[in-house]
């Protein structure tokens, strides 16, 4: 690898041809020969991680073309919606995600919504176990109560979820009308 002293190509990075790459590392420009990758074999995890990668980048460029989708997504200040679309499909489908098609699918469809992790966390036990109670959502997410509270009325005012009617001891929340239309 040449070090560069060349102010045309200072700050340099990326391939050039099939034959050299150029790179900057603590602000010097470096020239070398294009690694060669033919004989690296991805690891299954890789692999996944790569298929999964290139569903996020789908993901986002679904998402930047509905404008109303666009829209209601949740980002932040000085984030584009491409690069939080994918930091939230990451985040969604990473080890810890669920991995049947079903799930990652609704998942999406939360996250689009603008549910957090946790608000997710309690849609996804409403559709296993038809139900969720504060102490429930609580324990799950290990916040408080205010916490919990907050995020369920925010979901109760979406329509993810509805109140049995019932307040305090007893009290528990079900599948809003939003399901009805997505399908779950």
């Amino acid at each position: 690898m040449a070090r560069i002293n060349n102010d045309m190509v200072r700050g340099t990075t990326g391939k050039v041809g099939d034959n050299f790459v150029y790179k900057t590392r603590k602000g010097k420009t470096f020239i070398s020969k294009v690694p060669d990758m033919s004989k690296v074999v991805a690891t299954k995890q890789q692999s996944e991680n790569r298929n999964i990668f290139a569903e996020a980048v789908q993901f986002a460029k679904e998402l930047m073309q509905d404008p109303v989708r666009s829209a209601a997504f949740a980002r932040k200040k000085d984030e584009t919606l491409y690069t939080a679309a994918i930091k939230e499909y990451m985040r969604m489908h990473g080890k810890k995600s669920p991995k049947d098609s079903h799930s990652r699918i609704l998942c999406k469809e939360l996250a689009i919504a603008g549910l957090s992790q946790r608000q997710i966390n309690a849609a996804l036990f409403i559709l296993k176990t038809g139900r969720l109670t504060n102490d429930d959502c609580r324990k799950m997410n290990a916040i408080s109560k205010p916490t919990a509270t907050r995020d369920l009325k925010w979901m109760a005012d979406k329509e993810i979820i509805q109140s049995n009617g019932v307040k305090g001891a007893g009290s528990y929340y079900i599948k809003g009308s939003w399901w009805t239309g997505m399908g779950f």
